[in-house]
């Protein structure tokens, strides 16, 4: 966002406050709803805000006019500004700047690049040790990753297995969030991981934890984001995107690195681990014929062959 567009959006919320008594009565309650709940007008329709506040569309368009908006969209667009700035997130980029499929693709490798650099920027002054020790040393790690966070979740839960650790999946939401947690303690670790926006269900699993005393770990889109402010441990994560609002690439390089910092700390556990799966791969032959072996085999038919002849 540039600073025009910043001053832009945090001039409307001032304006708000600055003229809230002199907006008609159904207007203050849309004042309301900007103040208290951003993310309603940030990301909802026009039919949704009227809802929440018990007025007709009519209502919210004139709101935006009284504003100084042509109408409700670039209000929207405004307070979504804000909203963004406000958690330390970039808003999405204009997706205008690419010439075609093959410009998307060379500015989306930028992108990635981008992110990448800044995750071990990043990861690089987080106490990375202490957090391999504690998940380490737990005696539970529960991950907790809803959505598409939930792609990267499943890439630590796996990884973990690797060097022979094992993660527990979190549901955030439902009974199953009360019924895992019941036994939480002091020797447990909770990591949430969460993207470019942050919903309320892995926030109050993280608040949820603390209570019981668990170690808290958030990867996490923006320092700036309420899981950061949560969490004992934040690990902050560019998630930029480019055709879609965000981009999963630095979550994923964050967590390859953070498993290999604790592969590195037991070495001979790890070698072990990866020799026997290997080996199990072959005794249930679920391993293909590599094409070394296919044309070995190809040749020594061939050999056979000719000498029938």
């Amino acid at each position: 966002m540039s600073n025009r567009e910043s001053n832009r959006s945090q001039q409307t919320v001032e304006q708000i406050v600055a003229g809230f008594e002199r907006l008609p009565h159904r207007q203050q309650s849309l004042a309301h709803l900007i103040i208290d709940h951003p993310e309603m007008v940030a990301f909802g329709s026009t039919r949704e805000v009227a809802a929440r506040v018990h007025v007709n569309a009519a209502t919210v368009v004139r709101f935006a006019q009284a504003l100084g908006y042509s109408g409700f969209n670039a209000l929207q667009s405004a307070v979504r500004r804000a909203y963004l700035h406000g958690a330390g997130l970039l808003a999405p980029r204009d997706r205008s700047t690419t010439e075609g499929p093959a410009g998307a693709v060379g500015a989306m490798r930028d992108v990635h690049l981008g992110n990448i650099a800044r995750a071990y920027e990043n990861l690089a002054a987080t106490d990375v040790d202490a957090i391999a020790d504690r998940i380490t040393n737990a005696r539970r790690t529960f991950v907790c990753a809803d959505g598409s966070p939930e792609i990267v979740g499943r890439l630590l839960l796996r990884l973990l297995r690797h060097v022979g650790l094992r993660g527990i999946p979190y549901s955030a939401a439902g009974a199953d969030s009360v019924i895992d947690a019941h036994d939480w303690n002091d020797g447990d670790v909770l990591i949430v991981i969460g993207l470019w926006l942050t919903f309320r269900a892995p926030l109050e699993a993280v608040l949820r934890a603390k209570r019981a005393g668990v170690t808290t770990i958030a990867i996490t889109g923006s320092g700036g984001s309420p899981l950061a402010a949560a969490a004992a441990y934040p690990i902050v994560v560019p998630t930029e995107g480019l055709s879609l609002p965000f981009s999963i690439v630095g979550a994923a390089a964050v967590v390859e690195a953070l498993i290999s910092h604790i592969a590195a700390k037991r070495r001979d556990l790890v070698a072990h681990i990866e020799e026997s799966l290997l080996r199990g791969y072959v005794e249930s032959g679920l391993l293909a014929p590599s094409p070394i072996a296919t044309n070995v085999a190809k040749s020594i038919k061939a050999t056979r062959v000719d000498k029938r002849k």
